[in-house]
């Protein structure tokens, strides 16, 4: 997972999820404020994609 924090906006971070067995890699932006259930349900539905 890769954490970014810049100056244009501090309440999201951007998720990096890589899976080297099916070489897939997807980017997320995700807001400091979703709970956690959510953000694994957008990343088991950008994996599909």
């Amino acid at each position: 997972m890769s954490i970014t924090s810049g100056a244009e906006d501090d309440t999201v971070i951007n998720v990096q999820v890589f899976v080297p067995e099916l070489g897939i890699q997807k980017c997320l932006c995700v807001g400091l404020d979703e709970i956690v259930w959510d953000i694994k349900r957008k990343v088991l539905a950008a994996l599909n994609e």
